[in-house]
């Protein structure tokens, strides 16, 4: 996830291209990037058909506020079809349609988000920073972006008819926090508690909180963390 916000889809279709040019691929490192390609391209398409669509609803809505929000929407999306994200909504806007793509219509069951509050937290500080985003509304975007992840699972078995494994009732997303960077430090960012609160405003099955525990822990974090499994919330 760090390297498609970091790059974008045009950066990682940028990226195949480029390494085609190499004269000692094999036939399938060819085929591979060859394919990356292609795929970055359908996959900003798709985005591109959310604009389009948020657009056209945005143009026959009579009410200001929701017009507003459908304007916003098409402009996230326009922004992050082919070049990497800005700001913290947008990061989440790419992260859950690429995650849709991958789990539906590539398929895939069990496509977690990862280590949410390490590839996010530029985004949180700098918007912070700005004055463009508050704790709270991260706090609340967090649990929505989480929502609309789980949202995809439906009710479906692992043995209904389909030709590949698609999200279903025995789906399992994890949200990792914590853990230690690789010089040995604490990864625990102010994002890991934003995370967490999500997590106890959101009060559902998926995602599991996944805590990556270590001796030098936040005091504070591991209280935060205690109480949700006190709660019953998912986190292990």
């Amino acid at each position: 996830w760090g390297w498609l916000l970091e790059h974008g889809l045009g950066g990682i279709a940028r990226y195949a291209l480029d390494q085609l040019e190499r004269s000692d691929n094999t036939d399938d490192q060819r085929a591979l990037l060859e394919a990356m390609g292609e795929a970055m391209t359908s996959v900003s398409r798709f985005v591109r058909r959310y604009a389009a669509e948020s657009r056209r609803q945005a143009e026959a809505e009579s009410c200001p506020a929701r017009k507003a929000e459908l304007e916003a929407g098409a402009a996230r999306c326009e922004a992050v079809a082919w070049d990497p994200p800005t700001d913290f909504v947008q990061a989440l806007q790419l992260i859950q349609i690429v995650h849709m793509t991958m789990s539906c219509l590539i398929g895939g069951r069990d496509i977690t988000p990862g280590r949410v509050d390490q590839y996010l937290w530029e985004y949180y500080q700098n918007d912070l920073e700005a004055g463009v985003l508050s704790r709270e509304d991260a706090v609340c975007l967090i649990a929505m972006f989480f929502l609309r992840l789980s949202q995809m699972s439906g009710h479906g078995t692992d043995y209904d008819d389909s030709v590949r494994r698609t999200p279903c009732k025995y789906t399992h997303l994890y949200a990792t926090v914590g853990g230690m960077d690789s010089d040995g430090r604490s990864s625990v960012n102010d994002l890991s508690f934003v995370i967490a609160d999500a997590i106890r405003l959101l009060r559902y099955k998926e995602p599991t909180l996944l805590v990556r525990y270590h001796p030098g822990m936040d005091e504070s974090f591991k209280r935060v963390v205690s109480d949700l499994v006190r709660d019953r919330l998912p986190v292990t």
